[in-house]
């Protein structure tokens, strides 16, 4: 997944960052985000976490954008 994930960098630069963390040096970030796999992918938006798979998940409205809901 390294060579993947290094490949796309310069693709999506200007719309993702692509982050490298050594699990086994970070233990606190392992039980923030339950990280039991050697390769997990990660997405946040806005500095938050987004879980992928979890089923139907309902946010709350975001008004900090631009559209009306």
């Amino acid at each position: 997944m390294d060579e993947v994930l290094s490949g796309v960098a310069e693709t999506i630069k200007n719309f993702a960052v692509i982050y490298l963390v050594d699990i086994t040096e970070v233990p606190d970030f392992n039980t923030m985000y339950e990280l039991y796999d050697p390769s997990t992918v990660m997405f946040f938006f806005r500095n938050k976490h987004i879980r992928k798979g979890r089923g139907l998940v309902i946010a709350p409205k975001d008004y900090s954008t631009k559209y009306r809901y």
